[in-house]
């Protein structure tokens, strides 16, 4: 079946709003079976941008949003904006835009933050009016389609794919947990691994190669986020690990066809300059440690940078979405090019946070929400994959790897993520 095609013609008087709105389109047409095709005079039936009569571009709004800024309140109906002040209606195309940037985490006072300097889901204007599992922006692109260009009922072409990641904050630590875990739970294969902690060259949680077993059995791959910096930095505690064991380990994971990534420090040190401690594999993707961001500040500084793919867009307290769109997107920064994947399922929001939610199931009641489809990634850090004190999170991700192949959810990697959003549509 041919797509559906939809001319569309900026007036002048707003076409410096152009690259703002190309740039939602190139997202709609990359998840919906539609194509938008601009045309350099008027014709008829195209979809028209001005100021008031085809689509209108509000100049208040899209001036703001055009540098990255809440637009005025009073066009602000909770996370959404509107065409006009009375809030009668809401603007799709503006809306989305600002949900997907998270323009509403701007300008916020220490009160609402955590000790770590983190905006939480618990704080935010989001959890306000929605749930972080719902997807906010395609049934926006959705009633964009069905009420301005007169598209109904058009269908996605979105994958359900996820992208596995770990991060590996400790690596050569762990013997005070498990043998207090020991001591009430004694076992010949915890006492055996505790004595190679002590006399021999295997450390307790230096468990990468386990991993990549596992996930052999499945038939997939993960990437792993190595941290360059040891101690603690701003009261925020970094990796176990020197610079030696840091690019061993780099080596062997790369070795093993895994892809390595970097976990940003908490340190002011740049993406650059922690990268270039140890070898990573293609394309240049990061995380920061604790979920550290300032949105959309952060997207710029990594965009700067050379990143190419972040997979940090996530709540530290709690599993979904952070910005209403359940797949990669690239943000309305300079240098334009990065790609923002949402982390919607991370093990330590569960253990510190959602002690009594299962996690598979927490998955499931996401996904039954994303009727357009998804591309979404999901952390385990590789000392909760241990099979002793965090055997529940072991237990969980196995049972993970089991629901994708059964439901035949697609494993993807940063690599595949970034070579999708280079071909042509």
């Amino acid at each position: 079946m041919e797509r559906p095609v939809i001319p569309f013609f900026f007036l002048p008087e707003v076409i410096e709003f152009r690259p703002l709105i190309t740039s939602l389109f190139d997202l709609i047409q990359k998840q919906f079976e539609v194509k938008f095709i601009e045309t350099e005079e008027l014709v008829q039936d195209a979809l028209i941008f001005d100021l008031s009569s085809g689509y209108p571009l509000k100049r208040e709004v899209y001036t703001k949003l055009g540098l990255l800024r809440p637009c005025p309140e009073l066009f602000q109906q909770g996370l959404h904006i509107c065409f006009e002040t009375d809030l009668k209606k809401i603007d799709p195309l503006a809306s989305a835009f600002s949900i997907l940037h998270c323009l509403s985490e701007q300008n916020l006072s220490d009160a609402v933050l955590d000790k770590y300097g983190r905006l939480t889901y618990e704080n935010s204007l989001y959890k306000a009016f929605h749930s972080s599992y719902e997807d906010l922006v395609s049934p926006l692109f959705r009633i964009f389609l069905k009420d301005y260009c007169h598209i109904e009922n058009i269908r996605s072409m979105a994958p359900r794919s996820v992208i596995l990641t770990h991060d590996i904050d400790f690596l050569t630590s762990g013997f005070k947990q498990e043998f207090k875990f020991f001591l009430k739970n004694p076992s010949w294969s915890l006492g055996k691994a505790l004595f190679k902690h002590l006399f021999g060259s295997k450390k307790i949680w230096n468990n990468i190669s386990e991993i990549i077993s596992l996930e052999r059995t499945f038939g997939v791959k993960s990437t792993f986020y190595l941290l360059p910096n040891e101690g603690f930095v701003k009261n925020i505690r970094q990796a176990d690990y020197g610079p030696d064991i840091l690019k061993s380990t780099a080596e062997s994971i790369l070795t093993d066809e895994m892809e390595v990534g970097l976990h940003k420090s908490s340190s002011d040190h740049s993406y650059l300059d922690e990268a270039a401690k140890f070898k990573r594999s293609e394309p240049f993707t990061n995380r920061n440690h604790f979920l550290k961001y300032t949105y959309p500040k952060s997207w710029k500084e990594m965009a700067v940078e050379g990143v190419e793919v972040d997979t940090g867009l996530g709540w530290s307290d709690a599993p979904g979405l952070r910005n209403g769109y359940p797949f990669p997107f690239i943000p309305f920064v300079k240098p334009y090019g990065i790609q923002v994947v949402p982390l919607v399922l991370m093990d330590t929001s569960f253990d510190n946070f959602n002690q009594n939610s299962d996690i598979v199931e927490s998955f499931k009641k996401m996904i039954d929400q994303w009727n357009n489809g998804y591309t979404v990634s999901v952390l385990f850090h590789n000392n909760y994959l241990t099979p002793w004190s965090n055997k529940y999170f072991l237990d969980q991700y196995i049972e993970f790897l089991k629901y994708l192949t059964k439901e035949g959810i697609e494993v993807k990697s940063s690599s595949q993520i970034n070579s999708e959003q280079s071909e042509t549509i």
